[in-house]
């Protein structure tokens, strides 16, 4: 077997979670851990041999940000994690909390972001925070999720936590690949807002059978009518996307019957 030594970013299949991992000229970054003792990510790093230069927690949620835990008890290395600028410790759910307290008391450095913020690196490649806004007013937690548009081999890539259609950013959105809100949650990845970020590949962190009936079939409507091509990681297992000169491959790791 050939081992691939472009950019690729894999969502990971964490069950009803979100984490994945982009891997480009040199760095490692990862977007949410799914939740505590979930082990796709934790094995994914195992295997591939690598630590993490940059761990973005969309929002501090125990599916998101839980198996951070897990992570450090480990002893994979983090050399610094990022997360919105306007949340709180009571807004945290007690596993994120935990999580973020330990990596404090290691002397990772934790930062903050929101809207408006650029980083670069490399031949091209940036990551762009276009949400949450300064100081948000939401009351909904999944409102202040980070919404990130990486820039990577010349493809555009969109994770936007648990973010509903009532916080959802309509502006400089426009991407090829999306990471659907809410793993597929009827409250997220408005009409408008589809319209706006015009996906040609969208991929859904979910668990199989899950209680709350994600994704639902109004969301998958909304992404088919918008010409996307939807990928599952209930029916896919882990979600590799190959990126070269603004191409994206998209290789599932399960049979995924009925993939669209």
């Amino acid at each position: 077997a050939l081992t691939w030594h472009g950019a690729r970013y894999t969502q990971l299949d964490v069950g009803q979670g979100d984490a994945a991992v982009l891997q480009t000229e040199g760095r490692v970054l990862v977007i949410d851990t799914g939740s505590q003792g979930t082990s796709g990510l934790l094995d994914y790093l195992r295997h591939e041999g690598l630590s993490i230069d940059t761990l973005y927690i969309s929002h501090p949620h125990e599916d998101h940000a839980g198996a951070l835990v897990d992570v450090l008890a480990a002893g994979i290395p983090v050399g610094r994690i990022l997360l919105s600028d306007d949340l709180d410790e009571a807004r945290m759910d007690a596993p994120a909390r935990e999580a973020l307290l330990t990596a404090q008391q290691r002397g990772i450095p934790i930062g903050g972001l929101h809207a408006g913020e650029r980083e670069s690196w490399g031949t091209g490649s940036a990551v762009e925070v276009l949400g949450p806004r300064p100081r948000s007013a939401a009351q909904d937690v999944n409102d202040r999720s980070l919404v990130l548009r990486f820039t990577v081999a010349g493809v555009r890539i969109l994770t936007t936590g648990d973010v509903t259609q009532r916080a959802e950013p309509l502006a400089q959105v426009d991407c090829d690949v999306l990471k659907v809100a809410h793993h597929g949650s009827g409250a997220a990845t408005g009409t408008d807002f589809l319209r706006a970020a015009g996906p040609r590949l969208a991929l859904i962190g979910v668990g199989r059978r899950n209680l709350y009936g994600h994704p639902t079939p109004e969301t998958l409507s909304r992404l088919f009518q918008a010409g996307a091509r939807v990928l599952r990681t209930d029916q896919g297992g882990a979600l590799l996307l190959t990126l070269a000169d603004g191409q994206v491959r998209a290789q599932t790791f399960l049979s995924a019957e009925g993939v669209q």
